[in-house]
């Protein structure tokens, strides 16, 4: 079958108010851990008849992966309409795979490395407007960035025989952003926004010695626009316009 597998988890949450209520401070940390046997992949006629089968070629295939996340918060009012808000946080992930497709190819062994880090922080400003029902302005700012490695070696029995990728890359973001909250009326809100942000970063491929930057996407604007109607207590009407983006493959 070999197919078993352990798993370990932990996480807490600290935070402190002091009694005047004038910040508020908090730490979150979370921990995973796995092994895992990895049966492989049968044929569809195994997978019918004997589905709790494994090749005989996949008896050394497992994967190992563990996950850290800490992040730190901070919430303050730097006045009776100002309010501030910032995080930080980093998380690592290491993967590690030993698997077979077939009989007649060899073992691969996958490894992932990734750290990622970053920090957030926005202003919230909630004046009185008389002739609204509700009014907040809030911008914001952010830095998040990823330093990455992915290697795949050649295996037998999970002994390494040849390498055949050792990459790594990085990938940083930089943005920043402003909406308002507009309710003419309790039952009605307006969100209009606009967001900018920047990618940098480079990929190298350690084999070969080649270096390469990532695509020049210049800044990237988003504006967005969005209503929710909210006539009963149960029920609420939304429409949402905007630009979004997503970095294409190869970065």
């Amino acid at each position: 079958k070999h197919a078993e597998a352990d798993k370990f988890s932990m996480s807490g949450k600290w935070f402190y108010t002091p009694d005047d209520d004038s910040y508020r401070i908090g730490l979150i940390a979370r921990h995973y851990e796995t092994e895992a046997q990895e049966p492989g992949y049968l044929a569809e006629e195994d997978a019918r008849h004997h589905p709790e089968m494994t090749n005989s070629f996949n008896a050394t295939d497992k994967g190992t992966r563990r996950m850290n996340q800490v992040s730190l918060h901070f919430d303050t009012d730097l006045a009776d309409t100002l309010a501030w808000s910032a995080k930080a946080y980093v998380n690592t992930f290491d993967d590690r795979r030993w698997t077979q497709y077939w009989s007649t190819s060899a073992q691969q062994e996958r490894d992932a490395y990734e750290t990622q880090y970053g920090a957030l922080t926005s202003l919230t400003w909630r004046p009185e407007v008389s002739w609204l029902y509700d009014f907040a302005l809030e911008g914001g700012a952010d830095v998040q960035q990823q330093q990455n490695k992915s290697e795949r070696y050649r295996t037998r029995d999970r002994s390494r025989l040849a390498t055949t990728r050792d990459q790594q890359f990085d990938f940083d973001t930089y943005g920043a952003y402003i909406q308002a909250e507009i309710k003419p009326f309790e039952s009605l809100k307006i969100v209009p926004a606009y967001r900018v942000d920047k990618i940098q970063g480079d990929f190298t491929n350690e084999m070969t010695g080649t270096d390469y930057d990532i695509n020049d996407y210049g800044l990237i604007k988003q504006p967005k626009f969005s209503v929710v109607y909210s006539p009963w207590d149960v029920a609420s009407f939304y429409a949402n316009w905007g630009r979004t983006f997503q970095v294409g493959t190869g970065a």
